[in-house]
């Protein structure tokens, strides 16, 4: 019985999600801290940086755990004295565990180019775009079915689960583009918009041998940051995404308090810390909690669960999110700013 409750979720899901047409992608509540699963435009946006990110979520741990993980790194190209025009190259690993039943993994190479708007580069379009593998395999093994109840007697592991599958695992070229629009305004205000859409070629994932192409996704997001006080930051956030016929609006609100602000020749760095709260249509509340200490950053969240799930488990699950920016050395000298990710 205790079998049959641990993977009963898993099988369902996997049923639902994965088989079928309607697969959903793998989704972080730090939306903004996974900049390269987010908008293929946001690659390179830490000008004259490379930034590195991983996230990881854990979720539904009631019953067998599930489990996402990313990494990524990107940085910015062609930076150039008299030119504010520049671009970016990166590479995002996402991987997606449903209880060590299915696993699906995505490598995409990213691109962007980010064009300044006027010669004072306070204005940004970017276009960005993605290519890479989806590749989603299923371990037969840790299956369980109803074949495998007996009467009378209950569930005895050693039957066949009487499952056939034509293959354990599937291969197929996936893309993504994006654009994004972001600007500097006075007093250090960030102001950012993009688009974003996924599964451009519909790749096939049907572990049936027929057709099961991924539906595509379309996403739009937002936010800025906004100085209240010399210390304190309002940024707002929000991230909306549609696909399958399936809509997720999650809006949010951090504060950021800047504890220590570096001095010049000092060995001080700067130092913020964050707390914010978002909602992700009315099935969840998320609760975060952020640390940037110069160039890292560690964000912890969780994942409150106030839909009718929450009858039978409320832990939505935790997510962490780490990231660091090394600084690239540049051949000539340049007048250009970092320029701040529009993230928290």
């Amino acid at each position: 019985m205790r079998k049959l409750k641990r993977y009963g979720l898993v099988l369902m899901l996997l049923l639902i999600f994965q088989l079928e047409s309607s697969a959903q992608d793998p989704f972080f509540s730090q939306f903004y801290n996974a900049p390269l699963v987010l908008n293929p435009a946001l690659t390179g946006i830490s000008f004259g940086k490379v930034r590195t990110t991983f996230n990881y979520k854990s979720y539904l741990n009631d019953f067998d755990q599930m489990q996402t993980y990313s990494f990524a790194a990107d940085m910015s190209l062609l930076e150039a004295d008299r030119n504010p025009d520049f671009a970016g190259i990166g590479i995002v690993v996402v991987q997606d565990d449903a209880g060590g039943v299915l696993t699906d993994t995505k490598i995409m190479a990213s691109y962007a180019y980010h064009n300044a708007i006027g010669r004072r580069g306070k204005n940004y379009i970017a276009m960005g775009m993605q290519a890479g593998i989806d590749r989603i395999s299923l371990d037969y093994s840790r299956l369980s079915t109803q074949n495998q109840w007996v009467p009378f007697q209950g569930y005895d592991e050693q039957l066949g689960n009487g499952e056939d599958f034509q293959r354990d695992a599937h291969t197929a070229l996936d893309f993504q583009a994006g654009l994004l629009w972001y600007t500097f305004l006075r007093n250090n205000s960030v102001l950012f918009f993009g688009v974003s859409a996924f599964h451009l070629s519909a790749p096939n994932r049907s572990l049936l041998g027929e057709e099961g192409p991924l539906s595509r996704k379309y996403l739009v997001h937002g936010g800025g940051k906004f100085p209240m006080t010399d210390k304190l930051n309002f940024v707002p956030t929000m991230v909306f995404f549609y696909q399958d016929n399936i809509s997720v609006f999650n809006p949010g609100v951090s504060l950021e308090y800047q504890v220590v602000k570096a001095r010049r020749f000092t060995k001080q760095k700067d130092t913020s810390v964050s707390m914010g709260a978002w909602v992700r249509n009315t099935d969840a509340c998320i609760f975060g909690l952020s640390l940037e200490y110069g160039e890292f950053n560690a964000g912890l969240s969780y994942d409150l669960i106030l839909s009718s799930l929450s009858k039978v488990s409320r832990n939505g699950g935790f997510e962490v999110s780490m990231s660091y920016n090394f600084n690239k050395k540049f051949r000539t000298r340049t007048k250009l700013i970092s320029n701040p990710s529009p993230r928290l």
